[in-house]
């Protein structure tokens, strides 16, 4: 995984477990741990740097703990195009939506007589 590349983030309950929808996701990216000359290094060990883009308004000591159990989804598109994105896609499920919950627009399955 290379430096910018937005990632997903899954905390699971332990080892080789299979994703779930309720699973959340929280989005970052990669990033160097330090020094160009070091990062060859901490990859050689397995160790990955991800800076958390904020999306959420969570703290990341919020979220994971030393010793948890992660899932790293590796997007391949260059994060910063896509926070902007991912923030406005936050705040809509976030907000409710007008129109008798949406099924005025059309994004409800109940029928509106």
């Amino acid at each position: 995984m290379s430096t910018t590349n937005l990632v997903g983030l899954v905390k699971l309950s332990q080892r080789r477990v299979q994703l779930s929808p309720e699973n959340p996701i929280h989005w970052g990216e990669i990033v160097l741990h330090g020094y160009d000359r070091d990062e060859f290094m901490e990859r050689q060990a397995g160790k990955v740097a991800v800076l958390l883009s904020g999306v959420s308004e969570a703290n990341a000591g919020d979220i994971f703990q030393v010793g948890d159990h992660v899932a790293l989804i590796d997007c391949m598109i260059f994060a910063p195009e896509f926070i902007s994105v991912l923030k406005a896609v936050e705040a809509m499920r976030l907000s409710t939506v007008p129109f008798q919950n949406g099924s005025l627009l059309n994004l409800s399955r109940r029928k509106v007589c």
